[in-house]
């Protein structure tokens, strides 16, 4: 990390390795209720779900706003883990993205390279949060400009008037990583990493 006081704080996380200082899973989202994080659990639980506490001392889990879907589950992981349960504010997590990185990203795909967005078209970061980046990049990024045999990016088979997220978020993710610094980090972004950081320290003493 750039900034000078967050650096010397997580200094000491430069040395640790993951898979054995920390772990990350990633459960695709609804496979999440395939994961049970309580400290007890009954016999026809454990025989069709995954104990987190047998495959790892602790979890911390994110999980995406996703329009306030799931109410009710959220609300169960909370009760089981408190502040180790972490609920995003933007609908889906790569919406944690700043606007330039979005951009950078998008012009990173071959069919998109060398191209100029009209700027008049961008929405403001919290709307961004809100809308799946697959719509936002497909109806307001790129909008005005010539989309013949360029790459779309909303996923397909969604119903009309619901926002598609993204068709491709591995590479996505591959190419956002090489434009994400520091300065361009959201503040929200931050905040998450810094919740993780905080997580992991406290797990590593």
């Amino acid at each position: 990390l750039a900034n000078k006081d967050i650096d010397a704080k997580y200094k000491r996380c430069r040395k640790f390795q993951e898979g054995i200082h920390y772990s990350f899973v990633f459960t695709g989202g609804d496979n999440i209720i395939h994961y049970d994080f309580s400290d007890e659990s009954s016999l026809k639980i454990l025989s069709d779900k995954v104990v987190v506490k047998n495959l790892c001392g602790r979890a911390m889990v994110i999980v995406d706003d996703d329009n306030s879907k799931n109410k009710s589950r959220k609300q169960k992981f909370f009760n089981e883990l408190g502040g180790r349960f972490i609920t995003l504010i933007v609908v889906e997590i790569e919406n944690l993205l700043s606007h330039e990185v979005i951009e950078k990203t998008v012009k990173s795909f071959d069919t998109w390279k060398g191209e100029n967005f009209v700027s008049k078209n961008f929405k403001g970061q919290k709307e961004v949060e809100k809308i799946r980046l697959g719509t936002y990049i497909d109806k307001h990024l790129t909008k005005g400009v010539n989309s013949k045999g360029k790459k779309l990016f909303s996923k397909k088979g969604v119903p009309a008037g619901k926002d598609a997220t993204l068709n491709c978020k591995t590479d996505f993710a591959n190419y956002a990583l090489k434009h994400i610094t520091f300065d361009n980090m959201t503040d929200s972004s931050k905040k998450l990493v810094e919740q993780v950081l905080d997580f992991i320290l406290s797990n590593n003493r």
